[in-house]
């Protein structure tokens, strides 16, 4: 298959990728491009594939940063099963990090806002016809040693012109998108902040043409206690006190069993002050 038939790849100004066969895809096969130190892996995750779109009635868009490897050894997995690359790539989609989405969706207000309240845990994000889910990035993004790190988009031409010339036209494309959910600290940073077209920020040049767009924390290890703190419904949501002191009794009870020496209170405090704020400001926005 050439990649001609799933996107433009306006990254490289080349369209000519040909996708291994199936039983033969490994993903060293579907690298495909170098930026400095990272790579770029032909595995396309998400629903948004041109030979299958997602359902027109679609009014909420899913968006990662990129796919990482993760999402990259599963979507070899099932394509050297048999399972057609747009198939491959839909299950492939948010592996591992469904459920969590789910249970913020839920606890955020995200859910009960846009009509869907309750999503079930078991929703596939990428099937039930709610979602288009994509990312800024729409290739899997590696170091080239095969590291899923973090990374700043912004700092990469290929992956700027992914954003500006396939994200954002994708987005206007689907006039049935209402909302966009971003994943995320450096998604939230290109797109508010980084990455202009125009003049304007993508956040501003989307949001100027009808898109509502909001921030969600990235459902990864790393963020478990803003993920933890998230899904909390608002019957649940403790206040900032209430957090600090529960976090701070955990924390401490956690270091003695250790035999470790206490970190400072007031310190740790003011760390989860900080992460309740930012999670109070997303609930503000869907469960008023």
């Amino acid at each position: 298959m050439n990649s001609t038939k799933l996107c433009s790849m306006p990254c490289i100004n080349r369209d000519n990728f040909v996708i291994p066969a199936q039983g033969t895809c490994r993903s060293e096969n579907l690298r495909f491009h170098i930026d400095g130190d990272r790579a770029l892996f032909c595995a396309m995750i998400g629903n948004t594939q041109l030979s299958s779109p997602p359902p027109p009635t679609c009014k909420v868009a899913i968006v990662g940063l990129s796919p990482a490897d993760t999402q990259l050894q599963r979507f070899c997995d099932k394509y050297n099963r048999g399972a057609s690359y747009e198939d491959a790539a839909l299950e492939a989609a948010f592996e591992g990090l469904g459920r969590d989405l789910v249970r913020m969706m839920n606890g955020l207000g995200v859910a009960r806002k846009l009509g869907l309240h309750p999503l079930s845990e078991e929703t596939d994000l990428n099937r039930c016809g709610h979602f288009l889910t994509t990312s800024l990035i729409k290739c899997a993004s590696l170091t080239v040693s095969g590291s899923s790190s973090d990374f700043d988009p912004w700092k990469y031409e290929s992956n700027v012109r992914c954003i500006t010339d396939r994200f954002v036209p994708e987005m206007l494309h689907h006039a049935s998108i209402e909302h966009i959910l971003v994943l995320g600290n450096k998604a939230q940073r290109a797109l508010s902040d980084k990455i202009k077209i125009k003049g304007v920020s993508v956040h501003d040049y989307l949001s100027g043409r009808g898109k509502v767009i909001s921030y969600l924390p990235h459902p990864s290890g790393a963020n478990r206690e803003s993920v933890d703190l998230a899904v909390l419904g608002r019957e649940d949501f403790p206040t900032m006190q209430e957090y600090q002191d529960l976090m701070w009794a955990k924390y401490k009870s956690k270091q003695v069993k250790k035999n470790k020496p206490l970190g400072n209170e007031e310190s740790y405090k003011s760390t989860r002050a900080s992460r309740w704020k930012s999670i109070s400001r997303i609930r503000s926005q869907f469960d008023a």
